[in-house]
């Protein structure tokens, strides 16, 4: 993506991840209608309406299933920024389908990533068609193979099981503003209900995710939007506040469900409920 920053425009390519789903009998390959798992490299152009950066493209492969299903991951640099897990599949015919939402890390701005890429004569040829809202920036790349290929160890069938809406709210009415409790002498009731939960395309952890964060290596991460309620009972009402955040939820070191909490998405609505008789 083209560093916008001198036109009031940012554009770029962060972390907010995008791959298949993989389980435990997933067969992997290096190898799938001539790409191969490893880094492409090479110059980049990227335009939006007139205006026209250049710089280099990094593409890594990082896996071939039996399936043609792929996870990648692509960085902008020298002139171009940004950077993003990216997730799809190489068809029979040989074109490989890449997509994903991608955060700018100049603004935090969400752009939607529709990557399609052929070999041709040993090289990678792609486009990358980057939409926001009304925005769109085209960017085209010739890469060559520049090696480092080793297939990825699948997801064991432990960290490969898909959260339900009943797990996430499980472990929100546990874990949400010191989780939910009956009233004491100093608090009063607390109760979480999640309302609904619309999940993103789930992704292995990266790199950051484990050594920073503390994700467990190898699992499986959902993004999510969780809509819930938080209910606080006073004995002249209850105190209902409608929220959203973007969370990222994945099993632990010890194979229970856990929600990382995020951003906020939308307005909260506070409300006064009447007393319960």
């Amino acid at each position: 993506m083209r560093n916008f920053q001198k036109n009031a425009v940012a554009a770029g390519l962060t972390a907010l991840l995008c791959v298949a789903l993989f389980h435990s009998a997933t067969v992997y390959a290096q190898t799938y209608k001539g790409f191969s798992v490893g880094q492409y490299q090479g110059q980049a152009r990227n335009k939006t309406g007139n205006n026209i950066g250049t710089g280099k493209a990094t593409l890594e492969i990082r896996s071939i299933a039996n399936d043609g299903s792929v996870q990648a991951y692509l960085r902008d640099s020298d002139g171009l920024e940004g950077a993003g897990a990216l997730a799809g599949a190489i068809n029979d015919n040989g074109v490989m389908q890449l997509s994903g939402p991608m955060t700018s890390p100049s603004d935090n701005s969400v752009w939607q990533s529709a990557l399609m890429a052929v070999m041709q004569n040993g090289q990678l040829r792609m486009g990358n068609r980057l939409t926001l809202g009304n925005a769109v920036q085209e960017e085209t790349a010739t890469m060559a193979y520049a090696g480092g290929g080793a297939p990825v160890r699948p997801v064991t069938a432990a960290y490969a099981q898909k959260p339900t809406v009943q797990d996430i709210e499980k472990v929100m009415k546990g874990t949400w503003a010191g989780g939910e409790h009956p009233a004491s002498s100093i608090d009063a009731k607390m109760a979480v209900t999640v309302n609904a939960v619309q999940f993103g395309q789930p992704y292995r952890a990266t790199a950051q995710e484990v050594q920073v964060e503390g994700f467990p290596s190898g699992g499986m991460i959902y993004p999510v939007i969780v809509d819930f309620t938080q209910r606080t009972y006073y004995d002249s009402g209850t105190r209902a506040i409608r929220m959203g955040r973007e969370g990222k939820v994945y099993k632990d070191r010890f194979g229970g469900w856990a929600v990382q909490t995020g951003a906020v998405r939308g307005q909260e609505i506070i409300t006064t409920e009447p007393v319960r008789k």
